[in-house]
């Protein structure tokens, strides 16, 4: 598809995000299992956005990346468990992204 197609999309996504900002926080109140598995989604939006695997949450990435030494890695993880202790490491998907190290 040509660029100037895609951008031509854009105003329809940010109108897409207004409206599921506020079904999301309809959901927070109403359905908060179908909230969680909506942020789920949204994380692996955004990884997938970032060039990661889509079908793969920041979080599991993160913890691959710390696991190798890499710095983003490590603050990414560092930085989620100070609020999840174990987050990352709870999260890693092995069959999703690169794989992890032998």
């Amino acid at each position: 598809m040509a660029r100037w197609k895609l951008l031509l999309l854009y105003p329809v996504i940010l109108l897409g995000l207004a409206i599921a900002a506020v079904a999301y926080g309809l959901l927070i109140i109403m359905f908060p299992y179908n909230a969680h598995r909506v942020l789920v989604s949204v994380d692996q939006l955004l990884n997938t956005v970032a060039l990661g695997d889509e079908d793969e949450t920041i979080s599991s990435r993160a913890a691959k990346a710390n696991l190798q030494g890499s710095a983003w890695g490590c603050i990414l993880c560092k930085a989620l468990n100070f609020f999840d202790p174990g987050h990352c490491e709870n999260n890693i998907e092995a069959d999703e992204g690169q794989k992890l190290p032998a």
